[in-house]
């Protein structure tokens, strides 16, 4: 469940995934930023649990631990929703949109949507332990401004190519922390390159995740990300050629291409209501997320941002899973 939660923090997440239009569905909503992986990564392979001890009301039983022979080797979750995210990075207007995510296993390798971004991980779970490693390749579309630019200003400065962005991304899973069968956290690392003639350069975003099962029913979960940028991304996104002032009537500006440097930092809340009230089970899941971003030094400098825009991003979503 952390998984697709994440996914639609990726794609409410602007420096992530990319704003409007990227073809959403959030709900990083970074890891990095899913709506689905419960049964394994809150439970544990081969376990099962009940509610909360410390909640009030009552709870049925948990069921009997499932062995390893009957834990999923492919499955696949589905949500659609709608959410709100600025227009683009850097943007104080808003664009609301619907959108599709998905998140699923095939003989045991995992592979998600998050917002226009596509993952695989290489590696299986490993059943029977408390801690998974993760690697594989990672593929984005950037559609910052693109269209649908709203301010004028910035209109003017005229519209961007697009950026394929392809990488990958490596991490660990450490399942059973402080909530025993019920939580995981997770870090991760992800290097994209932009390789088809956008911003020409590349991101480098770590990223932390926490999720617990409240009850056989309810998750939540948190996650913090932050975005190295390239001079290239800097200079396509940020700067303002003096060509272009006497039309934009922004100031001309230089210094978010001059070097490498952190743009971003993210934070997401998210959670998940299971219909069918196990989490575990086939059925669907309600999903809310929140998620807040704040663009740093000299990229919250550019004029794009401090005169036409604003560096605090906030986004939100709710969406509807069904797992088969």
């Amino acid at each position: 469940m952390i998984q697709m939660l994440n996914a639609c923090a990726a794609m409410l997440n602007g420096g992530d995934a990319g704003p409007v239009p990227q073809g959403c569905a959030t709900l990083g909503m970074a890891d990095e930023e899913r709506f689905v992986a419960v049964k394994e990564d809150v439970y544990g392979a081969g376990t099962a649990s009940e509610g909360d001890a410390a909640t009030a009301a009552p709870i049925s039983p948990a069921p009997e631990p499932i062995s390893q022979s009957t834990i999923k080797r492919n499955e696949l979750s589905i949500a659609v929703g709608f959410g709100t995210v600025p227009s683009y990075l850097g943007s104080n207007d808003r664009a609301a949109f619907p959108g599709i995510a998905f998140r699923g296993k095939v003989n045991g390798f995992s592979f998600s949507s998050r917002g226009t971004n596509l993952s695989v991980d290489l590696l299986r779970d490993r059943q029977g332990s408390n801690t998974d490693f993760v690697a594989g390749p990672f593929v984005n579309f950037r559609a910052d401004r693109t269209r649908g630019i709203k301010d004028l200003r910035v209109r003017a400065l005229g519209k961007l190519d697009g950026s394929w962005e392809v990488g990958g991304s490596v991490g660990v899973r450490q399942k059973h922390l402080i909530l025993p069968g019920y939580d995981t956290l997770s870090l991760r690392v992800r290097f994209l390159k932009d390789v088809g003639g956008g911003h020409g350069s590349h991101l480098i975003t770590p990223s932390v995740e926490y999720g617990a099962a409240l009850s056989k029913s309810v998750f939540v979960a948190l996650s913090a990300s932050a975005d190295y940028v390239g001079k290239g991304f800097g200079r396509h996104y940020f700067d303002v050629n003096a060509a272009s002032t006497g039309a934009s009537g922004l100031s001309p500006y230089a210094a978010a291409g001059t070097k490498s440097g952190w743009m971003k930092t993210s934070f997401s809340l998210g959670a998940a209501k299971s219909l069918s009230g196990d989490l575990r089970g086939k059925g669907f899941t309600l999903l809310a997320l929140a998620n807040f971003g704040k663009l740093h030094g000299r990229y919250a400098a550019s004029p794009i941002v401090a005169q036409a825009g604003k560096a605090g991003q906030k986004s939100a979503g709710l969406a509807i899973a069904y797992s088969f």
